[in-house]
Order: C-alpha cells, then sequence, then structure tokens
C-alpha cells in the first residue's frame, strides 16, 4: 500500500467499495471471484480521502451517508412487514451492528478526516471548536462525525422512531403474556432493549432513549399490572398466602426483568414491584406479625422478614411489633422468686435470640429490639426488683446447697450475665451481692473457689475493675486470713480451744459495726484463745487494731448427758448461754444476762433460740424472772445440729466459726461500712443513693479538672455517659450534686453566666 497522494477514478474507486459494504450490510457473500481483504477497503479509504487535487473524504462521507438512509429505510419496511416484528427486528440489528463496527474500522482514515482535521491538537479541543464552527459537512443534514456514529443516528431515526410504538407495543404484549404464563420471544425484546442502549450511548452518551422509550414503559406497565392483581390476592386470600404469593411474584418478576431489561434496570422494575406488592400491603403483614409469634409460624416469619426487608423502613416496623410482643411475653415471667425470674426469662432470651439468628438473619435491628425489650422488663422496678433478685440466685447458685455440677452452673451463669446486661441500677446489685458473698465466704457456703472467681471475673469483664475491687479485696482477705490462722497454730502462746480467726478489712466487707451486739463476758476457754490471737496479732501487725463481730461467730460444741452425744453448731451467744449450764442446772434470765454482760432483751432472745430448739426449758409460769434449765429430755434423729440466730441488722449471716470448752471457735471481724440486712430494701437504697452521690461527685470533680470550664449541659451529658455503666442518674441528682460541689468551693459558676462552671484549684 502506497501512503503517497496520487490521482484516482473516484467513482470507479467508490463503486467497488460500496458493492462490498453493501455485501456486508446484506449479509451476503461476496462474488468469489471479486474477493475483497480488509486492507483493500482501507487503501480504498484512504486513496479516496487523500486524492490529488483535492481530497475527496467530505464526498465519501455524504456518498456512504445516502446509502446508510436508504439501506435504513429499506430495514424499516422489511420490519413493517414482517408478521414478527420483534424478531425481524433483532435479526436486522445484529445484521446492522457487525457491519456498522466493521465499516468503522475500515474508514478510520474517514472519521479522522471529517472529526479532527486540526491535526496536532487536543482531540477533544479541536473537535468542539471545530464543531462550533463547522457542525454540518457541506450543505448536507449530517454532522461532522464518525462512521459508527452517523449509522447509529440513521437507524435511531428511520427505523426505531417509524416503528417505536408497534415495538414497544410488541414488547408490552410480550411482558404481559410471561406474566400470565405465556413465554413469547424474549431474546428479540432484549436485543431491542440492548439495542436502544448501544443507540444512545454511542450517540450522546447518555440512556436517555433506552430510559425513556423503553425501561419507563416497562416500569409503568409493571406498576400498572400488579398493583391491580395484589389488590385482588390481598382481598382473597389470608396473609400467610398472599406472602407467598408476593414472594413467587417477586423471584419470577426479578428473573423476568433479567430477560427482558438491561441489567441497570433490574432494581428499578424490582423496586416498583415491591411497592405494590409489599408496600402497599405492608399494614396487612405487619398486623398479622404478632400472630405469627405467638403460635410460631417459622416459615411465615421468615417470609414476613424477607419481604419486608425489601422496602424501606420495613424492617424498623416489624421490630416494633417484635419488641413489644418479647416486652408482653418477658412482663408475663416475671416472679418474685428469684430462681423462677432468672430460669425463665433466661430461657426465653436464648429462644428468641436463636430465633432471630435463624428467622431474621441475625439482623442488628431485631437484635436491638430484643435488647429495648429486655432492657424495658428488667428494668420494671414496679413488677420486680430484678438486681436484688439475680444476686440472690446467684447466691443460691454459688451455695453449697443448690447441689448444681459445675456444668450446670456455668450453664445457669451465661444466663445470669446476660440479663446482667440490660440492669440499669448495677451499683444496687452490688451492693447486694456484696452482702451475699461476704455471708458465703465467711460461712464457708461456696461451692468453690474457682467459681466465685468465674463470676468475679465475669463481672469485672462486664463493669470493668473498680466495679470488683472490693469484692476483689474480700477474696484477698480470706486468702490472708487463711494464712494468718496456718501461723497461729504454730504459736508458742496459742491457749485456749482451736481458733478459726477471719481478719477483715474495714470499709471493704458489708457488715455494720455500729449494730454489732456486745458480748463483753466472753466464756473463758474462747476469752483464752481471743487473747491469745490478739496477742498474735499485734506481734504480725503494729498499729492495727482488731473489732470482734461476736455476733458473726459460731462455735462447734459437743452436747453430752442426753440420750446420745450431739455435735450442735452455734452462735458464740448461744454457747456463751450453754456454757453456763456446766456449772448451775438452772438459772435466770435476769442471771444469764448479767453473766454474759449483754444487754437483757439480747439474752432474752438468745435464750428463746434455744427454748425453741429443745436444748432448755423456761419455768412453766413463763414469767421473765422464771427459771430456765437443760431439757434433759431433748432427743433428735440427727446427732449433728445448726442453730441459727439473729440478733444484729448487719450482713445476711454470721461468720462461719465453731468453739466452746469442747470445741473449736472461729470468729469474724471487720470494720466499718454501710449496710443493712439483704432484706431491708430501704436501707440499701439509701446506701445506694449516698453512693451515687460521692460517685457522681468525683466523676463531676475529674471532668472538670481536666477541662477547668464547662457548659451545663456537656457537663450533665459527660457525666450521664459516664455513670451510664454503674446506673442511669437523673437529672435532678445531677443538678443536686453540682450544688453540692459548689457548696464544697470544688467548682463555681462563671462570671456573667450561671449555665457554665469554672473549676476552683
Amino acid at each position: 500500500m502506497s501512503l503517497g497522494r496520487k490521482r484516482i477514478d473516484f467513482e470507479a474507486v467508490f463503486t467497488g467499495f460500496i458493492r462490498v459494504v453493501d455485501q456486508l450490510f446484506s449479509c451476503t457473500p461476496s462474488d468469489p471471484g471479486a474477493v475483497v481483504g480488509g486492507m483493500d477497503l482501507y487503501e480504498s479509504v484512504y486513496q479516496m480521502c487523500n486524492t490529488r487535487p483535492k481530497p475527496m473524504a467530505e464526498d465519501l462521507f455524504l456518498r456512504l451517508a445516502d446509502y446508510l438512509a436508504r439501506h435504513t429505510q429499506e430495514i424499516a419496511k422489511r420490519v413493517h412487514a414482517s408478521d414478527h416484528a420483534l424478531q425481524t427486528y433483532a435479526a436486522e440489528w445484529e445484521i446492522y451492528l457487525f457491519a456498522t463496527q466493521t465499516l468503522n474500522i475500515v474508514c478510520d482514515v474517514l472519521n479522522r478526516s471529517i472529526c479532527t482535521p486540526l491535526r496536532g491538537a487536543n482531540m477533544s479541543v479541536a473537535m468542539r471548536a471545530h464543531q462550533e464552527r463547522r457542525p454540518l459537512v457541506r450543505d448536507s443534514v449530517y454532522k461532522r462525525q464518525s462512521v459508527e456514529s452517523l449509522a447509529f443516528v440513521l437507524w435511531k431515526d428511520n427505523v426505531f422512531r417509524k416503528l417505536r410504538k408497534d415495538l414497544i407495543g410488541s414488547v408490552a404484549d410480550v411482558v404481559r403474556g410471561d406474566r400470565e404464563g405465556v413465554l413469547g420471544p424474549h431474546e428479540a425484546c432484549k436485543a431491542l432493549a440492548l439495542s436502544l442502549v448501544t443507540l444512545q450511548a454511542r450517540v450522546s452518551q447518555s440512556m436517555s432513549l433506552y430510559l425513556y422509550d423503553y425501561e419507563s414503559v416497562f416500569i409503568a406497565e409493571s406498576r400498572k399490572y400488579y398493583e391491580t392483581e395484589s389488590r385482588r390476592y390481598a382481598r382473597d386470600l389470608s396473609v400467610s398466602e398472599f406472602m407467598r404469593m408476593a414472594d413467587d411474584r417477586l423471584k419470577q418478576e426479578q428473573s423476568r426483568a433479567a430477560r427482558y431489561l438491561h441489567p441497570s434496570s433490574v432494581e428499578k422494575v424490582l423496586f416498583e414491584c415491591n411497592a405494590q406488592y409489599i408496600d402497599a400491603h405492608k399494614d396487612k403483614i405487619c398486623f398479622s406479625f404478632k400472630d405469627m409469634l405467638v403460635h410460631t409460624r417459622r416459615e411465615d416469619l421468615e417470609l414476613a422478614y424477607s419481604l419486608l426487608s425489601q422496602i424501606p423502613n420495613g424492617i424498623t416496623l416489624l421490630t416494633q411489633v417484635y419488641e413489644a410482643f418479647v416486652g408482653e411475653e418477658g412482663r408475663k415471667l416475671l416472679s418474685p422468686d428469684p430462681r423462677t425470674l432468672v430460669a425463665s426469662l433466661g430461657d426465653l432470651h436464648a429462644t428468641r435470640t436463636s430465633e432471630i439468628q435463624a428467622l431474621f438473619k441475625n439482623d442488628p435491628k431485631f437484635v436491638a429490639s430484643l435488647d429495648k425489650a429486655y432492657r424495658s422488663v428488667i428494668n420494671d422496678s414496679d413488677a420486680v426488683n430484678s438486681p436484688k433478685q439475680i444476686a440472690q440466685y446467684v447466691d443460691w447458685l454459688m451455695k453449697k446447697s443448690s447441689k448444681q455440677s459445675d456444668a450446670e452452673v456455668e450453664r445457669a451463669l451465661v444466663q445470669v450475665m446476660v440479663l446482667f446486661a440490660y440492669i440499669d441500677d448495677k451499683d444496687v446489685f452490688q451492693k447486694v451481692y456484696a452482702r451475699l458473698l461476704a455471708k458465703r465466704l465467711i460461712q464457708r457456703l461456696s461451692t468453690s473457689d474457682e467459681l466465685e472467681y468465674t463470676v468475679l471475673t465475669r463481672l469485672k469483664m462486664a463493669c470493668g475493675v473498680e466495679y470488683t475491687s472490693k469484692l476483689q479485696r474480700m477474696f484477698t482477705d480470706m486468702t490472708l486470713s487463711a494464712d494468718t490462722s496456718a501461723q497461729f497454730r504454730e504459736f508458742p502462746d496459742h491457749a485456749g480451744p482451736e481458733l478459726h480467726a477471719m481478719v477483715l478489712t474495714a470499709g471493704t466487707w458489708p457488715i455494720s459495726q455500729a449494730s454489732a451486739p456486745v458480748l463483753p463476758h466472753l466464756p473463758a476457754p474462747i476469752a483464752a484463745s481471743v487473747a491469745a490471737f490478739t496477742a498474735f496479732y499485734g506481734t504480725k501487725h503494729n498499729g492495727r487494731k482488731l473489732f470482734w463481730m461476736w455476733h458473726l461467730c459460731r462455735a462447734d460444741v459437743r452436747l453430752n448427758g442426753f440420750d446420745k452425744r450431739y455435735e450442735v453448731s452455734v452462735a458464740l451467744h448461744q454457747y456463751a448461754v450453754l456454757a453456763l449450764f456446766n456449772d448451775a442446772p438452772r438459772l435466770t434470765r435476769a442471771e444469764i444476762a448479767g453473766a454474759l454482760g449483754c444487754p437483757q432483751h439480747d439474752a432474752d432472745r438468745t435464750v428463746q433460740s434455744l427454748i425453741d430448739a429443745g436444748l432448755l426449758l423456761a419455768a412453766a409460769d413463763g414469767s421473765d424472772g422464771g427459771a430456765i434449765a437443760i431439757n434433759d429430755a431433748f432427743t433428735s434423729k440427727r446427732a449433728k445440729l445448726r442453730l441459727t440466730l439473729s440478733l444484729a441488722d448487719s450482713v445476711a449471716g454470721g461468720a462461719s466459726a465453731g468453739g466452746g470448752s469442747n470445741g473449736a471457735l472461729r470468729s469474724g471481724r471487720r470494720g466499718t461500712g454501710a449496710g443493712g440486712d439483704d432484706e431491708d430494701d430501704e436501707a440499701t437504697r439509701a446506701a445506694v443513693e449516698e453512693d451515687r452521690k460521692l460517685f457522681l461527685q468525683a466523676t463531676m470533680v475529674r471532668i472538670m479538672k481536666s477541662q477547668r470550664t464547662v457548659d451545663h449541659n456537656q457537663l450533665v451529658t459527660s457525666v450521664i455517659d459516664l455513670a451510664t455503666a454503674r446506673f442511669r442518674p437523673s437529672i435532678a441528682l445531677i443538678k443536686k450534686c453540682i450544688e453540692i460541689l459548689i457548696d464544697k468551693q470544688y467548682i463555681e459558676r462563671a462570671t456573667g453566666g450561671n449555665d457554665r462552671y469554672v473549676y476552683v484549684a
């Protein structure tokens, strides 16, 4: 191929060129004796565009335009005359598209001559400038464009525009039949859709032709069809049947849209179908959702979720129903019995959690609705005192008397921690649990230390180290007490019965020192052991003072002189009374009180407990001054007995101990601390309120110290955020604490504004 410009016979060259082009567009084989290769066509175009003395590029372009115009008009006539217009259109378009793409490659030189005459300049800038000056080729109706664009414009104008109504109408008929179960020529419909996409994308770099002439019609027909059909099914079918029908139709439409539309249109059609089948009838589905939950219709629940997840805010409507249902169900299970409460709510939570995972794909919105419902139930203070009851349930689990295996306790603790997470007043739980834990540790009632540490670890993970710091120190005291008792047994001056003492840190243990009853006159054997331990402890620790909590002490006593020998575990006050009868067969109540050195009412209470147990006998006249004697006729089926005595409002229980003239003594001691019996809710609340004030004040001081100056609203928000892990403070309590800090001169109001506070260094 020669690149030089030369003279040619334009008519002869063009006649041969257009003959091959016509064969290409007509899809007919070339004459075997006149085969023309691709390079021959390219050379012909090159020669016509570079002939001397004048290039004939514009003549070639106009001649090609006239040919393509005639050819597209003939195609339109053939399609219009066909009984199967869609199939004919698709077949003609396939040939035309291939021929156009091939011709565009062959006419590359022509395209550059027509579209980019300003050589060396930026292509887009040059093209734009040239088209603004000379938008048409000579005086024709054809714009300066590539051969491919020219061919597509002519197809759009001469074929599609003239046949648009018939073609789109045929597509609508085919789709309607498809929806009624009659499968039509969907390949031809898809070819029409893709042809419009190709045309408009190549002509004007947009898809408006496809969007306006094809997609919009398809969507409008879908809206009209499914609006009518969904109303009919909603009226005639049950909710369950309607949802199944809707699900089937939506799946069918998704497959149908993929067969008839460009991929970009599938979501739009599905959105419209969802609007007519689901959004228009969502209230009916939501109204029946509760009934599905009540009767556990799993398939319907899963289908309702699947359908409403496809519309905006559909899941929110379901979660509102779900939250109300779970809350109502949970309130029916509320019980004053801790074991019933935890077991029932724990099982319900496990069931609903499994349900969310299996039916609702573990949707975060459903998880959040379950959390809201449970938080509402657990913190319904009018129905239950959940912090106290959950603490009591853990106490039951940890005791030997529960007779639960370690595996069963572990499973129960999982339920406990699930419910614990929903408690707002975690500080109330802490107060109650601390007292119950103290009772277990002092009385040695725990199943195992390992399980106790397991609970402590889980509480620490849930609420932080500060939340469990006092509980941790209680275990530390028990460990140190065990070491101290072991060292005391080796103490050379050890006298009296065996003594197991628990030295407990004041301020850590929830035991009220102020209300502890006194016992000035100890039995001689115990007094000797106590004196020995006090001396021993003084040698180990300087400056520490022991305060003996006698009401928490217990003694293991052997009783002789009855039908058999008995071993009885009694409170220290009870042992002191019994020991008096070693030296005297009969004593008056006044003599007993005087011997003990305690108030008469405490002595009477102790004596009465022994009378109730059958160990002592009161005078027949029942007078307060009547004589008290040993009941020689006492008998019991058991050889080992345990007697209880309540002398003070303190920790819920006493120190596990034993001792006496014939046994061993274990004594507990601790210092001051806010408390009250775990049955005394008012005392607990008062202690909690006081602790909350101190906590909020400390939190405010930390915030003010770090920021120096803080707005009122910002301070309140920050305090609530920091306190939420322990409890939900009220705005009134926060304001009260602010006033307390102002009175204490930790903070002051900023000058010129009462809604701003300044830290006072």
